[in-house]
C-alpha cells in the first residue's frame, strides 16, 4: 500500500510539472525557444553569410596574389636591367633575359651566393622581416647597384640590378680630375716656394749687396770734409738706405727664412713667434713634443708656411691677446694645434655646402693640407676663440718619407 501510494504521488507530481512546463507563459519553455532561435540564427549567419564571405575573400586574395605574381614576372621579363628571383633557401628560381646576358651563364638552379656576395643571413632577413640590402658590384665589364628585397607574403625575394656603369665612369673621371688638380696645386706650391727662394737669394746677393756698398761709400763721403748742408743730406740718405736695407732683409727673410734653412723648424718657429709678438702685441707661446731632430727640409718649409698663414689670420681677424702653438711628433704623423683667445666665429656657418671653408686664409691652409693627404679641423665659437687642428702624414708619395735627420 505504501509503495502504491508513493508511485501515485510521483505520477501526479510529474503531471503537474508537465502542465507547468507546457503552459504558454512558462519561463522555461520561453527560454528554450529563445535559445533555439539564437542557435538557428547563428547557424544561418555562419552557413549562408559568414562562410561564403570568407571563402570569397580568400579566393579574391589568391587571385590578387596570382595576378601580382604574374605582373611581377611579366615586369621582370620586360625589364632591361637584370632581375633574379630566389626562394627561402637562396636558390635561383627565375631570371629575366637581361640577367642571363649579364652573367653569361645559366642562373636558374644555382645558389645566389655562387654568383653574388650575398649571405644566407641577408636572404633570411629579407624574407622574414621584409628588409632590403643594397650594394655595388662589378659584373663583367659593367657596374651595378644591386637591391635585395623580400616578398614575405609570396615566399620569395627578388634581386634588382641597376646599371650604373656610365655614372661610375664619370666618378672615376672626377677622381682623376681631382687628383690632377691636387698634383697641379702641389706643383704650384713647389714653384712658388722655389721662386720665393730665388727672389730672396737675388735680393740678398744682388740688390742687398749693392745697397750695402752704396751705404759704405756714402759713409766715407760723410767722413770727408763737406759743407754742413751737404753733410746733413748725406746723413739723411744714409738713414734712408739703412731703412731700405732693413726692409729688404725683412722681405728676403719672409721669402726664405734663413733660420729655417740653417737651424731648422723649431728655431725658425721661435723667431716667428717672437717677431709676431713684437709687431702685433699678441703674446705667443709654443710647445714641442717628440721633435728632437730635424725633419726633411721640404716638410719643414711646409709646416712653417702653414703656421705663418695661421698667425697672419690671427693678427688680421681674431682680436686675440694670446695664441699658442703645439707640435707633437708621433709615429706616422705630425699633429699641430694652433689656438687663440680671440673673438672666434661660427665654424658651422664658415663651411659651405662642399665642406670647404670660407675665407682665403683658411682655404689656403685647407688646400695645402689636402694636397698632402693631411687632415684639417676647425673648432671655434663666437666669443670663445679658435683652435686649428692639423695632422700631416710623415710619408706622402715618398716626398718626405719620415726623414728625420
Amino acid at each position: 500500500m505504501v509503495i502504491s501510494s508513493q508511485i501515485t504521488f510521483i505520477l501526479e507530481g510529474g503531471e503537474d510539472i508537465l502542465k507547468l512546463f507546457f503552459k504558454p507563459n512558462s519561463p522555461i519553455l520561453l527560454s528554450i525557444i529563445i535559445i533555439a532561435l539564437i542557435a538557428a540564427l547563428l547557424y544561418y549567419f555562419y552557413r549562408y553569410l559568414l562562410a561564403p564571405a570568407v571563402l570569397k575573400v580568400n579566393k579574391e586574395k589568391e587571385n590578387l596574389e596570382l595576378k601580382h605574381t604574374r605582373m611581377m614576372a611579366l615586369f621582370a621579363e620586360l625589364d632591361p636591367d637584370p632581375i633574379i628571383r630566389i626562394n627561402n633557401s637562396g636558390d635561383i628560381i627565375q631570371t629575366n633575359e637581361a640577367a642571363e646576358k649579364a652573367f653569361n651563364c645559366q642562373l636558374k638552379g644555382k645558389k645566389l651566393h655562387e654568383v653574388l656576395p650575398i649571405k644566407q643571413e641577408q636572404i633570411y632577413d629579407a624574407m622574414t622581416n621584409n628588409n632590403s640590402a643594397t650594394f655595388t658590384e662589378k659584373i663583367g665589364n659593367k657596374y651595378y647597384t644591386i637591391l635585395l628585397r623580400g616578398e614575405p607574403h609570396l615566399q620569395f625575394a627578388q634581386v634588382y640590378f641597376r646599371d650604373i656603369t656610365q655614372r661610375k665612369k664619370y666618378e672615376e673621371m672626377l677622381v682623376k680630375s681631382e687628383k690632377r688638380l691636387r698634383d697641379l696645386s702641389e706643383r704650384s706650391n713647389e714653384l712658388i716656394e722655389e721662386e720665393r727662394q730665388r727672389i730672396a737669394r737675388e735680393l740678398h746677393d744682388g740688390i742687398g749687396q749693392n745697397l750695402s756698398f752704396l751705404k759704405l761709400k756714402m759713409s766715407k763721403l760723410l767722413e770727408e770734409k763737406t759743407a754742413a748742408a751737404g753733410r746733413e743730406d748725406l746723413q739723411n740718405l744714409i738713414e734712408l738706405l739703412e731703412l731700405t736695407i732693413t726692409e729688404l732683409k725683412e722681405i728676403s727673410y719672409k721669402l726664405k727664412p734663413r733660420v729655417l734653412e740653417e737651424m731648422g723648424l723649431i728655431p725658425a718657429l721661435k723667431h716667428l713667434i717672437e717677431k709676431t709678438t713684437r709687431e702685433s702685441n699678441i703674446k705667443g707661446s709654443y710647445n714641442v713634443t717628440g721633435l728632437n731632430k730635424r725633419l726633411n727640409f721640404n716638410l719643414e718649409i711646409y709646416i712653417y708656411r702653414i703656421i705663418q698663414e695661421s698667425l697672419n689670420n690671427i693678427i688680421k681677424h681674431s682680436n686675440a691677446t694670446e695664441f699658442n702653438i703645439q707640435i707633437v711628433l708621433e709615429l706616422n704623423l705630425i699633429r699641430i694645434m694652433i689656438s687663440d683667445n680671440g673673438k672666434g666665429f661660427d665654424a658651422e656657418k664658415a663651411l659651405n655646402n662642399n665642406g670647404k671653408l670660407k675665407g682665403m686664409g683658411l682655404i689656403n691652409i685647407q688646400e695645402r693640407i689636402k694636397n698632402y693627404d693631411g687632415k684639417f679641423k676647425v673648432e671655434s665659437e663666437i666669443g670663445k676663440g679658435t683652435v686649428l687642428i692639423i695632422e700631416i702624414p710623415l710619408a706622402f708619395k715618398n716626398k718626405w718619407k719620415a726623414k728625420i735627420k
